[in-house]
């Protein structure tokens, strides 16, 4: 992993430079989200797979395609109300 520091306001901050790995798993993301907004009913993981097989990703592996879907899937459930975590929240929606 390749490490660039930059100066700001003479103190020495540490990046991590965008690496191929980081930058594959941020366009399997945002292509991922993108399609699942189209495809509702479509489900997560074959999302995934078609945007793995279409898309040249050689540097993905099974951690990020894990969080690719956990991102999916929390995006999934905020289009939906929450629900009641008590009786009295129940009578008062």
């Amino acid at each position: 992993m390749d490490k660039t520091f930059h100066s700001s306001n003479g103190k020495y901050v540490n990046h991590v430079s965008n690496n191929n790995e980081k930058i594959e798993r941020q366009i399997l993301r945002e292509n991922s989200k993108q399609k699942d907004e189209e495809n509702i009913s479509t489900r997560t993981l074959k999302i995934i797979r078609n945007q793995l097989l279409n898309n040249d990703l050689s540097n993905i592996m099974h951690n990020n395609v894990t969080l690719v879907r956990k991102t999916i899937i929390d995006k999934k459930r905020k289009q939906y109300p929450i629900y009641p975590t008590s009786l009295n929240e129940t009578y008062s929606n």
